[in-house]
């Protein structure tokens, strides 16, 4: 099972964690897994590229099944890191939708 927890601060998205694998391979392949880690990766490349955070204050964390970011209370306030958070969850939860047992986000 897919684990997303939304880190929130007054009214704020300010990161979020995804672990584990969905479990759900043919083949040798997750299409769950691979969805959740596209999304993810790609909203913290978003958070530099669109954003504009330098990489140096990009605090995540990435291993095999694992995602964090957490950004401080002054960075979120940027109207285009809610909007790069929101199309994250918007995307998760759309996987969520197509597999209800395979992935869980908590708020």
């Amino acid at each position: 099972m897919i684990r997303i927890d939304v880190y929130e601060e007054e009214g704020l998205i300010t990161g979020f964690k995804a672990q584990g694998h969905a479990d759900n391979n043919l083949e040798g392949y997750d299409l769950l897994c691979a969805a959740v880690s596209i999304l993810t990766q790609t909203c913290i490349e978003s958070l530099h590229r669109v954003a504009g955070l330098a990489e140096e204050d990009l605090p995540y964390q990435m291993e095999d099944g694992f995602l964090s970011i957490s950004l401080s209370k002054t960075q979120v306030a940027d109207p285009t890191i809610q909007i790069i958070f929101s199309t994250l969850l918007c995307g998760l939860s759309l996987i969520q939708e197509s597999a209800p047992g395979d992935i869980i986000i908590r708020r």
